[in-house]
């Protein structure tokens, strides 16, 4: 992956702006794939690529922080009242549903997103 997202093929291309660069090892598939195809499957804090043309397959992982940056804005920005807009709350509320995670402050931030309005 490459900073420089103006780039249209690697004329330009400069290794020096490479913000990521990994190995992965292609894998043959039974599947066929008649053009290049992309798929993304989203598991929390992460996601799975595929990359598959033909009968060749590359696969990697991709980790993200999604959770803890998201749990550092629930306790510095909504838990602290610093945010006055019920759909922050609600949301915030709706993610800790979803995750199945900390239920007692899901029911704390849906009562501030009732408060609020």
């Amino acid at each position: 992956m490459n900073k420089d997202t103006s780039l249209y093929g690697s004329y330009d291309y400069q290794a020096v702006e490479d913000i990521a660069r990994f190995v992965a090892i292609p894998q043959t598939t039974s599947r066929y794939y008649e053009t290049l195809t992309f798929d993304i499957d989203l598991i929390p804090n992460h996601a799975m690529i595929y990359l598959s043309w033909e009968h060749t397959q590359v696969a990697f992982e991709v980790e993200t922080t999604t959770d803890v940056e998201i749990e550092q804005y629930i306790q510095n920005e909504l838990l602290t009242g610093k945010k006055k807009a019920s759909n922050l709350y609600a949301g915030a509320a709706e993610y800790h549903f979803y995750q199945g995670t900390n239920v007692e402050e899901a029911h704390n931030l849906a009562d501030k997103a009732l408060g609020i309005d």
